[in-house]
């Protein structure tokens, strides 16, 4: 990733990460536009189609995972990471999604063992994708060092 992709998609999760938190919903508006943006910054920066396509599947099939559950997973938080794959192609953003899915499975049950939700509480999403986005890039730049 280059540093135009690394700036793109840091303001494109601050952005939904404060949506999702303040709202419990992030605005169509919002990601429509964050798509074509994503897909330029990351075509200037040399990524090419095919890494951005097999990147943003992620998100198609955790789309389609919303539809059928019911929104148990959101359609929200599915388009985050269809953008997010864009920006770090297929590898990159399942790791981020695996990381994710950990985190918030940790806080989710501390949160039941501490009595403070129930199993069936919905939680945000996008400060857990925000997070494993941060530590698979971080990843991503040691193995570049090393």
């Amino acid at each position: 990733m280059t540093i135009a992709n690394d700036v793109g998609l840091g303001i494109f999760l601050v952005g939904s990460l404060l949506q999702d938190v303040k709202d419990k919903r992030i605005s169509c508006i919002w990601l429509l536009i964050n798509i074509p943006v994503a897909a330029l910054i990351s075509y200037i920066s040399g990524t090419g189609f095919l890494y951005m396509l097999c990147g943003s599947l992620v998100g198609v099939v955790l789309l389609v995972f919303s539809f059928l559950s019911r929104e148990r997973v959101g359609r929200g938080d599915a388009l985050v990471v269809f953008v997010m794959g864009i920006y770090l192609g297929l590898r990159g953003c399942f790791f981020c999604l695996l990381l994710a899915l950990f985190m918030s499975a940790l806080f989710g049950a501390g949160l039941v063992i501490l009595r403070k939700k129930s199993p069936k509480t919905h939680i945000c999403f996008t400060p857990f994708l925000c997070g494993g986005c941060i530590v698979a890039c971080a990843v991503e730049y040691l193995e570049r060092i090393s």
